[in-house]
């Protein structure tokens, strides 16, 4: 392993890749260089539905997105995401490389959204990472993204797959600590994206306890909905990105609200990025969720009622109690 190298230790996916690596797609889906891309996000066709197969012989089962980064200089740490047809997929930071050549790599397991990212017609592929450079500041992040779709077929192994619906196949280590804990054990079959752009930037910004409402799309009919969930995605910066040490107040809550009502809280993960406290800390490991940031979700299943009857004129809303720039 290379000195300059830099690691995350991250949950194992819940499939064996090495017993079906010869029944998958490897495709690269994206490549640019991002040197002054402040408010320049990289935006190209998602097209891997087109190369990919999909059929009764080759039925995706699995998703796996390969993110590989170098950097040369000296650079700060920035904060990146990706999202396809509004979806965002990946929440991110990228190492500092402290004068030195770095390569990193990490991989992002995208099954749970494999419904939407399959289906047709083309989506954009958005990713942001807003990067300055000058005199001093010279580092220019090179990224390329990998998209490997691992197939069931007749000639896979039954067993060489772990089946979601089966609790029994998870992991102890992945399982929810408690019997209200909320996860995916599944696949969803809908999803429904709810971003700021579907071809552009899609965060949202929250700044000094300020709300952000979203109306949500029409729920499909003659569908039996067995479980609603919000997935949340978010990360605190500036004012607000060392709030746990905030003499103030460090308690930080996000509320969640369905059409006004409480629908639930989340007690975001204190993340801490390359640049954090020291950065002699993270070099190679990094700290957890510095590539891969947390998501959260929440159980909007007893909205159901709600949602249905006022089918076209729901929305959600999200504010940080306690919140400064900028969430």
């Amino acid at each position: 392993m290379s000195e300059n190298a830099a690691i995350q230790i991250q949950p194992p996916f819940l499939f064996d890749k090495e017993n079906n690596k010869n029944n998958r797609c490897y495709k690269q889906v994206g490549q640019h260089a991002f040197g002054f891309s402040y408010g320049l996000p990289y935006i190209v066709d998602w097209e891997l539905p087109a190369i990919c197969k999909n059929d009764e012989e080759n039925e995706w089962q699995h998703l796996v997105l390969i993110v590989e980064t170098t950097c040369s200089g000296v650079q700060f740490d920035r904060i990146g995401a990706i999202w396809i047809g509004g979806l965002e997929i990946l929440r991110t930071s990228t190492q500092e490389p402290g004068g030195r050549d770095i390569y990193y790599k990490f991989e992002v397991d995208l099954t749970r959204y494999i419904n939407f990212l399959k289906l047709k017609p083309k989506k954009k592929l958005v990713m942001a990472l807003d990067n300055l450079v000058d005199k001093t500041y010279t580092g220019i992040f090179n990224i390329t993204l990998t998209a490997v779709v691992y197939y069931s077929n007749k000639e896979t192994k039954k067993d060489s797959f772990f089946n979601l619906n089966n609790e029994n196949n998870i992991p102890q280590i992945l399982k929810p600590s408690g019997e209200e804990s909320v996860s995916i054990k599944d696949i969803p079959d809908l999803i429904f994206p709810l971003s700021n752009s579907d071809d552009n930037y899609g965060y949202f910004a929250l700044r000094n306890n300020s709300k952000v409402t979203v109306s949500l799309p029409h729920l499909p009919k003659n569908k039996n909905f067995k479980k609603v969930l919000l997935e949340v995605q978010t990360s605190h910066h500036q004012s607000d990105e060392f709030y746990y040490l905030n003499t103030t107040n460090p308690y930080k809550e996000m509320q969640i609200f369905v059409n006004e009502k409480m629908a639930g809280i989340i007690h975001p993960f204190p993340l801490i990025f390359t640049g954090g406290i020291t950065p002699y800390l993270w070099r190679p490991i990094v700290s957890i969720g510095a590539l891969i940031c947390p998501t959260y979700l929440i159980d909007v299943t007893p909205f159901l009622g709600d949602l249905i009857v006022n089918n076209g004129f729901n929305n959600v809303s999200f504010r940080v109690e306690n919140g400064l720039d900028v969430w």
